[in-house]
């Protein structure tokens, strides 16, 4: 049986991300992934649409950076959405949320620099302070319609102050859910010169 334009289409449009089946429900995330559910960050740029069923599910891509050096140069993460609901998304921007070893009041805005690639040059996004427990990049000039079926692709530079808290050891990006319910999460282990 020959494949549909939009399911080639569709196909090579989410190559490269962690294991994503559309309507195979397998689970954007790796066995890696942290086992409990988190809440959604409240944070600039969250998906939030009135009367909108479901929740795109997200997944970083393979290949992703396991360490950040303190005072360092950035690391690059890319970051997919997908629209799996079954309605469009009129308008819709990722979530990055960032928080250190310790939770909470762990980091302050300016231990992290986060920048966006947006039209072919990186892009700073503010860093603001009270995203549920963390950090949030405000990605709200992201926003942009995701039609059903579809998915988008981001791009992030984050970098960590060498005047970062000489604690701190780790810094945990989450953005949205998988497929399975679980936080979508990577976890940099910090190095220091």
């Amino acid at each position: 049986m020959p494949a549909r334009s939009s399911t080639r289409r569709r196909t090579r449009l989410l190559a490269g991300t962690a294991a994503l089946a559309i309507g195979a429900g397998l689970p954007l995330l790796s066995a890696a992934a942290a086992p409990a559910a988190a809440p959604t960050p409240a944070c600039p740029g969250n998906a939030t649409t009135a009367g909108h069923q479901g929740t795109a599910a997200s997944a970083f891509l393979p290949d992703q950076p396991s360490s950040i050096t303190a005072g360092g140069r950035p690391v690059v993460i890319d970051l997919e959405m997908a629209n799996l609901t079954g309605a469009d998304y009129p308008r819709i921007a990722p979530s990055l949320l960032l928080t250190g070893a310790r939770g909470a009041d762990d980091l302050r805005p300016g231990d992290l620099s986060v920048q966006v690639m947006k039209n072919g040059a990186w892009q700073p996004l503010p860093v603001l302070p009270g995203c549920d427990s963390g950090l949030g990049a405000d990605t709200s000039s992201l926003a942009q319609r995701l039609a059903s079926g579809h998915a988008a692709r981001f791009m992030f530079r984050v970098a960590l102050s060498a005047k970062a808290p000489a604690h701190q050891n780790a810094v945990t990006v989450t953005s949205g859910t998988g497929l399975n319910d679980r936080p979508n999460q990577l976890t940099l282990h910090v190095l220091r010169h």
